[in-house]
């Protein structure tokens, strides 16, 4: 079977954009939620994420949201990792934005190529964010174990450089008017 030229891209598109829309809920999933990692001592366990801790013993489930004092993870982390994955939701929402916005402001032709380029910027934020709390984490002198939201959050960035490459290719050697999202 063959494909006349840019024929495969306009497949592709509907694919980038479900991508994106998977991205952007991965990084959601993972910024809200608090699992990221917990330590086991005495009778209880402390579940940790960006925003509280929660500490689940025999008796009690006690969660703080932004907890003064926090013994785990420095301040000035915790506030890099909150700022960059939110930047990283931002410039999510802006390229599954990009065509609506774009076509309501503009008569010209939309690029494509830019929602690539802002699913990159924000994999790039994503992964800074990862890595500070994976370095955080690991130097903890507890066990730790990673929980659903560790892993949904590097999930997340991989997926948005992968997005961002679906997104690239599907615009490559195609340049769609504003027509084709009417």
């Amino acid at each position: 079977m063959m494909f006349r030229s840019g024929c495969l891209n306009l497949y592709l598109r509907p694919i980038s954009y479900t991508f994106l829309v998977l991205t952007l809920l991965t990084h959601i999933v993972a910024l809200c939620s608090s699992d990221w990692y917990s330590m086991i001592q005495k009778n209880s366990t402390f579940y940790s994420g960006i925003w509280n801790v929660c500490e689940d013993s025999p008796s009690v489930v006690e969660c703080s949201f932004l907890p003064n004092g926090r013994s785990d993870i420095k301040k000035g982390q915790l506030t890099a990792i909150r700022a960059l994955f939110s930047m990283a939701v931002m410039l999510l929402l802006g390229a599954l934005g990009y065509p609506p916005f774009f076509k309501q402001m503009s008569t010209d032709v939309l690029k494509i190529g830019f929602m690539a380029l802002l699913s990159v910027i924000g994999g790039l934020c994503s992964l800074i964010g990862m890595l500070i709390m994976t370095i955080a984490v690991n130097r903890l002198p507890l066990h730790i174990e990673y929980g659903y939201s560790y892993f949904t959050g590097w999930s997340g960035t991989g997926l948005a450089f992968f997005t961002g490459t679906l997104i690239y290719i599907a615009s490559k050697d195609n340049i769609y008017s504003e027509g084709a999202y009417a």
